[in-house]
């Protein structure tokens, strides 16, 4: 085992190249230090394993999540108010799981691939669908539903600053 800085490696000394002299010593000391930055190259999968790309994950879940909202607004579930309602339930629950929840967790797994974009736009967005989610959800949960409501102008804000995010990250994308 060889001392490097205080710590100790695997790699034997007949691998590291020392400076010898005669008419082959540069020769050998190429062979040498090939071989050792090859055995680094192989360790490079233990330093740094590869990871699956959530991207993917991502997109879906918030593809699907505002296909299943334009199925309730678009009445392709039915036109009864019983159907309305009945799919406003299933798209809530499904924005704060799928379209949020599982959008996060593709955001944190982008950090590990030093994808900031990627980690921006994910959490962003599966916290957008977290948090609209939650508020119809608790909206639906309330003793008396008429307390519990939102104000128009309150959603437009909010589905205005998610643009103005989505058009800034539109331009981000140029290179």
């Amino acid at each position: 085992q060889t001392p490097v800085s205080g710590r100790t490696t695997n790699i034997p000394m007949s691998t590291v190249p020392r400076r010898t002299f005669g008419p082959h010593s540069q020769k050998h000391e190429t062979q040498a230090w090939n071989h050792l930055a090859h055995e680094i190259h192989e360790l490079g999968p233990s330093i740094h394993p590869p990871v699956p790309n959530p991207a993917p994950l991502g997109l879906f879940a918030f593809g699907l999540t505002t296909a299943l909202l334009q199925v309730k607004h678009t009445k392709l579930a039915g036109d009864t108010e019983e159907d309305g309602k009945g799919t406003e339930n299933l798209v809530w629950g499904f924005a704060i799981f799928y379209g949020g929840l599982l959008q996060v967790i593709a955001g944190i797994a982008e950090i590990r691939r030093n994808n900031i974009f990627g980690f921006t736009a994910f959490t962003s967005y599966g916290g957008f669908w977290l948090s609209v989610g939650t508020a119809h959800i608790v909206a639906l949960l309330a003793t008396d539903f008429h307390s519990v409501t939102f104000s128009p102008k309150a959603m437009q804000a909010m589905l205005v600053l998610m643009g103005i995010f989505t058009a800034t990250m539109w331009v981000c994308t140029f290179k």
